[in-house]
C-alpha cells in the first residue's frame, strides 16, 4: 500500500542535499517525499527547493510525459511511478535517456570480481580505448587495484575496492576523481604513486607510502631521510631493486611511518614534525 515517506527517510533525503545533488535529483527527491498518495502543486514542489522555477517545470513536464506523474485537471499533480532513489533520466519528451558509456562501465564493474579491459568491452560494448582511459584514472587513485599486472600473453586484471553507489565517478579536468555517491574527491597522484598502482602485484602499504612521499617531497629528500641512495629508492618504486628488500622496508616503517604515527598521537595533526 502507498504511503508517504517516513520523516527519517525525509530528513535523509534533505541531507544527502548538501552533498553535491545535480538539480533533477533534489527535485526527484522531493517529489518521492510527497509520497504516491498525496496530491500537490507546482508550487508546493518549487518553493522547497534551491533549484531554479524553469529547472523544476521542465523536469516535471517531462516526468508526466515519462508516465511518473499524473496531472488532473485542477493542476495538480501525483506521484505514479516510483522506480526509486534514482532519479528517472528523460529526454523532453518523456522518453528514457540511453545509459551512458560511464555508466555501463561502472555499473559492470560492480557486478564482476574482477576484470580486464577486454572483459568490460565484451560486457558493455564501450569502445576499448573509453575502457582502458577510464580504468586508469580510477586505479591511479585506489578505486580499483590492480589483482593482476600485465605480462607478455596475459592482460591486466582489476578489481573494485568499494561500491558507493550507482552513479560512475567523475574524471575532472584536473585528472581528479569525484564520486557523485559520497561527494568524495581523490585528488591526482604524483607519477611515483602512479607507478607503483600500475606495476605492482600485490602493493604493499609500506611501498605505497614511501611513492606518496617521494611524491610530495621528491625521491632525493626521502632517501636522505631513511639513509638509502635516490637509486635504490628508484628501483623499489619500479620493482627493480635486487638487494635487501626487507631492509628497505624496516627503513621506511622506521623513519616515514612510525615518526607519522608518532606525532598523529602526539599532536593529532598527521604531520611530521620539524
Amino acid at each position: 500500500m502507498s504511503r508517504v515517506l517516513p520523516s527519517v527517510v525525509r530528513k535523509r533525503i534533505r541531507s544527502i542535499d548538501r552533498i553535491a545533488m545535480a538539480p533533477e535529483e533534489k527535485i526527484w527527491a522531493s517529489i518521492r517525499e510527497f509520497g504516491t498518495s498525496r496530491m500537490w502543486r507546482f508550487s508546493d514542489l518549487a518553493d522547497g527547493l534551491t533549484v531554479n522555477r524553469a529547472t523544476v517545470r521542465d523536469y516535471v513536464f517531462r516526468l508526466a510525459r515519462g508516465g511518473f506523474l499524473t496531472r488532473t485537471a485542477d493542476g495538480r499533480y501525483q506521484l505514479t511511478r516510483d522506480n526509486g532513489i534514482e532519479r528517472p533520466q528523460l529526454r523532453k519528451n518523456g522518453e528514457p535517456i540511453p545509459m551512458s558509456n560511464r555508466e555501463k562501465m561502472w555499473l559492470a564493474m560492480e557486478g564482476m570480481r574482477n576484470f580486464s579491459v577486454h572483459d568490460l568491452a565484451f560486457v558493455t560494448a564501450v569502445p576499448v580505448i573509453d575502457i582502458k582511459s577510464y580504468i586508469g584514472y580510477l586505479a591511479h587513485v585506489g578505486i580499483l587495484r590492480l589483482v593482476e599486472a600485465s605480462k607478455p600473453g596475459k592482460v591486466a586484471r582489476y578489481t573494485l575496492l568499494r561500491w558507493t553507489g550507482p552513479k560512475p565517478m567523475q574524471i575532472r579536468r584536473d585528472k581528479s576523481v569525484f564520486d557523485p555517491n559520497t561527494g568524495q574527491e581523490y585528488p591526482a597522484p604524483g607519477p611515483n604513486v602512479k607507478l607503483v598502482r600500475r606495476t605492482m602485484v600485490p602493493l604493499p602499504d609500506w611501498i605505497l607510502k614511501l611513492a606518496e612521499r617521494c611524491d610530495e617531497e621528491g625521491q632525493g629528500r626521502v632517501a636522505t631521510q631513511i639513509g638509502y641512495s635516490k637509486s635504490v629508492i628508484s628501483q623499489v618504486l619500479s620493482g627493480k631493486y635486487t638487494g635487501r628488500i626487507d631492509w628497505v622496508e624496516q627503513a621506511v616503517v622506521k623513519h616515514l611511518i612510525s615518526i607519522e604515527w608518532e606525532t598523529v598521537s602526539e599532536t593529532g595533526t598527521g604531520k611530521q614534525k620539524d
